[in-house]
């Protein structure tokens, strides 16, 4: 993934950011998720929201960020395979079990979060536990 936010235009014509994450998604797709597994709950952490989004959304918010509402469609592209670096390297050294939890106590945090971990006979031990704590 990093040679195509090199080299986009080797995959796909007119590159721009749209575009290179469409092929990207199609080339994860196909290999049922398992490239990116992981990526859209850590770009969720990393801007702290947008969990109803997309990965392909919620990257658009740090490439801007790095380069600018009107940065060229090169610097755009360039971007966004430095983060997907960042987030293969994450990845690869704390695995995809710390995202996956560090993701579950980001739902945990939200008050509007009523799915199933809120909702787990684990979660519901941690809340009664948390009522009987003496506060400090």
């Amino acid at each position: 993934m990093s040679a195509m936010c090199k080299r986009p235009g080797m995959y796909v014509v007119d590159a721009d950011l749209g575009r290179v994450c469409a092929f990207i998604d199609g080339f994860n797709t196909a290999q049922a998720g398992g490239p990116l597994m992981g990526l859209h709950q850590w770009l969720v952490l990393q801007i702290d929201g947008a969990d109803n989004v997309s990965w392909i959304g919620n990257l658009e918010c740090p490439v801007r960020q790095r380069v600018g509402n009107s940065a060229s469609p090169e610097a755009s592209i360039s971007a966004a395979g430095e983060i997907l670096g960042e987030f293969f390297s994450y990845r690869q050294a704390n695995g995809l079990t710390k995202i996956f939890s560090d993701y579950a106590k980001w739902l945990l945090r939200k008050t509007w979060y009523q799915g199933p971990l809120r909702n787990s006979p684990t979660s519901r031990a941690t809340r009664s536990r948390a009522k009987t704590k003496p506060r400090a």
